[in-house]
């Protein structure tokens, strides 16, 4: 790949960034992204506007401490349904079916070398199903080749 950004997701705007999953072995996950958007005046970008990249592969190795929480719909005022949250090797698996559907990304962020994912899946509003994930992993990649254009909010 000709671009890479190493333990820098905070050049990235994935707010709207498809995910789809690669692999998942040996604690590290892979996901090919969508609509994902680099930040303008940074190394891989020294331009003035942020870009849209045209398919990424996203990596984060040796995961560790995973947790997964459902996001509970609200009703007049109140949270409804199950609140699930799970910890280890069950949240790993709860995270893999959510991921296996395909996912958006609302957001994504480093908070303590913790990374936290705010996800939906089923890409239909209607009945979406919407969680967090949260993991931390020893390293994390960005790799791509090519730049769609400006990034949607740009123009």
């Amino acid at each position: 790949m000709q671009y890479k950004a190493e333990n820098k997701l905070d050049i990235f705007e994935f707010h709207d960034a498809e995910l789809s999953l690669g692999c998942f072995d040996k604690n590290t996950l892979v996901f090919s992204a969508t609509h994902l958007n680099i930040h303008k005046h940074t190394k891989q970008n020294p331009g003035d506007c942020d870009l849209e990249i045209e398919r990424a592969v996203l990596r984060f190795e040796h995961m560790e401490s995973v947790t997964f929480e459902n996001r509970r719909p609200i009703e007049n005022g109140n949270p409804v349904g199950e609140q699930i949250v799970l910890e280890g090797a069950d949240a790993v698996k709860e995270m893999l079916s959510g991921f296996v559907k395909g996912i958006r990304v609302f957001a994504l962020f480093e908070e303590n070398r913790r990374i936290i994912m705010d996800c939906i899946t089923d890409g239909i509003e209607v009945d979406f199903t919407f969680f967090t994930i949260a993991f931390t992993p020893q390293t994390t990649s960005v790799e791509w080749d090519a730049y769609i254009g400006p990034a949607w909010y740009e123009t």
